[in-house]
């Protein structure tokens, strides 16, 4: 996995080029990961989107064709604050719940090798001698983490996402799991559903190879019509199906307002090479409101919009610089207790409407947005507040190690659409 540092005025922030969102535990899914290989990641660094570039590995190609969306229902896990959606594999088909990630581009599931001394709890397997359309490679397929590891290899195979089959699709099974899905108490996720870059992959970074992932092969073969997917998450706070992934399509049904777009940034080398990596963009800013919401504090302001934040689905919390949580923290609750990397609060915090927002420039590259725009991503600071025992907690977390990163517990207050033809985010208040 390759971990860079890079300066971008404000910090030196560690750049994580993959993260494969493994839980650490109950309440935090941050990506501690360990150097493993020797990349010159100094020669690399974020630039703003300057245009499409045609070295790219991802398809930049954002034309509609005949396909239909496909509509993924949302689980919600609350033992471990993530997402799951249900695909199947193999013939015959086999079904697995994988934790939905857009902070990799990985997808894998448990091999038949992998029972539960192995860190594989449920009962769902794939076995290469049971599937007639499995087709094996010698490709390994290893990751090591700050908290434990998955091995094992890639392989081909058909899988189905609720009734449309994909025939040929890489996809990795893994022998041996260490961490937190090792450590399971609820539904016993299988996997990962990788939804990043295919430049995010294990294979690209790696091996120099790179393949389609799901949501890109869907597109590439004309089964859905458009080069993007949106994530609605719902509001439950059980663990149930709540919410949906539309593949090849935009959910607006439940969101309050038009979607509104920012670009995905480019990673640069010293060569000039360009190409999109990871669901990261650049914002400008961010501020809190004061008492009555009259005017907004910045907490962190650069007027080049170069503060990089990665919108991952396979995390849960607010992860920021330890500098910039505690900024952003005193404004929020001055008297909030900090223990190690998380922020306590007292639980009047929870009816609190005063607003956080991340400012980001909007796309120049949506033909029907204006120029020059500021898109806000905008929550009450109530909703920053979670239930922790006799206390609360706030769902911003300080790491040092990680980009800043927006997961799952400020997402699932957005309708988020990952458009891998346009190369941007967008994203608009779900309908309450």
């Amino acid at each position: 996995m390759h971990i860079n540092s890079f300066t971008i005025g404000l910090s030196t922030i560690c750049f994580t080029l993959s993260c494969l969102a493994m839980p650490l535990h109950k309440k935090d899914i941050a990506k501690h990961l360990q150097m493993t290989t020797s990349f010159d990641f100094e020669s690399h660094h974020l630039i703003k989107r300057q245009n499409d570039s045609d070295d790219s590995d991802d398809s930049d190609d954002s034309t509609t064709t005949n396909g239909t969306a496909i509509t993924l229902p949302l689980y919600n896990d609350q033992t471990l604050q993530a997402y799951a959606v249900k695909i199947s594999v193999g013939t015959p088909l086999v079904d697995f719940f994988l934790l939905f990630d857009t902070g990799s581009a990985d997808t894998w599931v448990p091999s038949i090798k992998c029972q539960k001394e192995n860190g594989c709890l449920s009962d769902r397997r794939i076995n290469p001698n049971a599937s007639s359309t499995y087709v094996p490679t010698n490709i390994p397929y290893n990751f090591t983490y700050g908290s434990g590891e998955v091995q094992g290899n890639y392989f081909n195979d058909t899988i189905q996402l609720k009734n449309t089959l994909l025939p040929r699709q890489f996809l990795a099974s893994v022998d041996h799991l260490s961490g937190a899905l090792a450590q399971q108490t609820g539904i016993n996720l299988d996997g990962i559903f990788g939804a990043s870059f295919s430049t995010d992959s294990s294979l690209s970074q790696f091996q120099n190879k790179t393949y389609s992932t799901i949501p890109m092969a869907l597109y590439e073969n004309k089964i859905i019509p458009k080069p993007l997917f949106s994530v609605y998450m719902g509001q439950t706070n059980r663990s149930e199906w709540s919410g949906q992934v539309t593949i090849g399509g935009v959910d607006q049904d439940n969101a309050a307002s038009t979607i509104k777009y920012i670009d995905v940034a480019q990673l640069q080398d010293q060569g000039g090479h360009a190409q999109y990596v990871s669901w990261i963009t650049l914002a400008s800013s961010i501020q809190v409101s004061t008492a009555g919401g009259a005017s907004f504090s910045t907490i962190e302001s650069n007027n080049t919009g170069d503060m990089p934040f990665l919108f991952d689905t396979g995390t849960n919390s607010v992860y920021l610089p330890t500098k910039m949580a505690d900024q952003v923290v005193k404004d929020i609750a001055p008297d909030a207790n900090k223990v190690n990397s998380t922020y306590f609060v007292n639980c009047s915090y929870l009816e609190d409407t005063r607003a956080f927002r991340i400012n980001f420039n909007g796309s120049t590259f949506v033909p029907e947005q204006p120029e020059k725009s500021v898109v806000t991503l905008e929550v009450p600071i109530g909703k920053l507040v979670q239930p922790s025992g006799s206390m609360c907690e706030l769902i911003i977390r300080a790491n040092d190690s990680t980009y800043p990163t927006l997961g799952n517990l400020i997402l699932r207050h957005f309708v988020t659409v990952f458009d891998f033809g346009a190369y941007v985010i967008g994203f608009a208040p779900i309908k309450q």
